[in-house]
């Protein structure tokens, strides 16, 4: 039976759940990650109590349902890009820390290689960026080469920062250049056999720089069964009983729409709303906007675990999330599924329809962002019930990790012959 080796680089990122889609369709060759707790290490962990420490509880969360002879962690490249987190969480050398990322990106590469040498896999599977050399070694195994990429194009990246999100003046890729970190990525993307993409955006983005269409499959990213399970849990989905409750999750900076969410509700008449923000903030953004932190009607919580982020979304009816440049925004999923009405853009990649499940923007402008706020405010209790309800169906029945493995197994099918559907 022909079977896949997928490579996941650092940190939790899609392609674990793609294993697991993999392991459950038993065609996983391997699966090829950073650090990565297998049993003994998670049980050495809780003995020693360790668990209690944020930084520890999120290397458990890594951890997938893999039998552990699959997985093959790279403990070294680990350590490596762990320094540059350090460095660059105490704001010294910028440059030092992302040269040091690099460092660890090309180390998870050397030792992934002897890794695919032993493989018998027909189709290497690869997030962008931990490519490099090992595409070279899989070709020698006579396999194919697909690389998985969740963002816009290298091209495109900055031009939409700093134009506005707007990407139709894009005509030129020659004046484009980019660093050591965007060109390893770009190197994937230009040798890979095919690309798989988690947007419709994303692709826009690849055809607007030239890239082959037959060459990129669209596959978007859904929602895990751990999250469902616990929104499923829950007695009722309630919105709470202000209508004017609105939410922003991720990390608030330029390329989330960042100034254009802060001036629109500074610049809002009404002046019964509250907004919470979740997850890290530019700092930039407190000496910009000293007023907006202080307002009362604003709340900053900061990190929050996935789970008490179910509450904290349950519990607000809108979710704003005017982001200039994205892969597919799961945070917008989450927020789907967990009833509430989605203010975004195109730009965010999600599967919001507008005028069914929320409303869609344009990227980077304040005044339509701001217009969008006022009207979701004179939208009747009942009508949001409605929209609570369908956009939670909407994911639950179309963007699970079960509608993710068929697509996957579709996409396998149709680039390799493998037949497991």
């Amino acid at each position: 039976m022909k079977k896949v080796l997928i490579s996941n680089g650092h940190f939790k990122f899609i392609l674990g759940a793609t294993a697991v889609a993999a392991g459950k369709s038993y065609i996983l060759d391997a699966y090829i990650t950073a650090g990565y707790p297998k049993k003994s290490l998670v049980l050495m962990i809780k003995f020693l109590q360790l668990n209690k420490f944020k930084s520890i509880a999120r290397l458990l969360d890594r951890r997938e349902n893999l039998p552990d002879k699959y997985v093959h962690p790279i403990w070294i490249s680990e350590v490596i890009m762990q320094i540059a987190m350090l460095l660059n969480k105490f704001q010294l050398n910028k440059r030092a820390c992302k040269y040091i990322e690099y460092i660890a990106m090309r180390v998870y590469i050397n030792f992934s290689k002897s890794i695919i040498n032993k493989s018998k896999a027909s189709i290497y599977h690869f997030r962008s960026g931990y490519g490099g050399d090992s595409i070279a070694e899989a070709r020698k195994r006579g396999m194919m080469v697909v690389c998985d990429h969740s963002i816009v194009h290298p091209y495109l990246y900055n031009y939409l920062l700093e134009n506005m999100g707007e990407i139709n003046d894009f005509s030129n890729n020659n004046h484009v250049r980019l660093d050591k970190f965007w060109n390893l990525i770009l190197s994937d993307i230009n040798n890979s056999d095919y690309v798989i993409v988690n947007s419709d955006f994303v692709k826009e983005t690849f055809i607007k720089v030239g890239f082959e269409p037959s060459k990129i499959f669209v596959l978007y990213h859904g929602i895990d069964d751990k999250f469902l399970d616990a929104i499923n849990k829950r007695t009722a989905l309630t919105f709470a009983k202000n209508t004017k409750t609105y939410l922003f999750a991720g990390d608030l900076n330029e390329r989330k729409g960042g100034h254009q969410l802060l001036r629109a509700f500074t610049e809002l008449k009404c002046q019964d709303w509250t907004l919470t923000l979740v997850g890290n903030i530019d700092r930039s953004f407190y000496d910009e906007y000293p007023k907006f932190f202080r307002d009362l009607r604003v709340r900053v919580l900061g990190l929050v675990p996935r789970m008490e982020l179910i509450t904290v979304m349950s519990s607000s009816n809108f979710f704003v999330f005017p982001s200039l440049a994205e892969g597919s925004a799961r945070v917008i999923f989450m927020a789907l599924a967990c009833g509430c009405y989605v203010i975004t853009t195109k730009n965010s990649g999600s599967v919001v329809v507008d005028n069914i499940h929320g409303k869609v923007i344009e990227a980077g402008n304040v005044m339509e962002l701001n217009l969008a706020i006022h009207d979701s405010m004179q939208l009747s209790q009942s009508y949001l019930n409605s929209v609570q309800e369908n956009n939670y169906k909407y994911i639950k029945n179309n963007y699970s990790i079960e509608n993710y493995r068929l697509s996957l197994l579709k996409i396998y099918a149709k680039i390799s012959n493998i037949n497991v559907l």
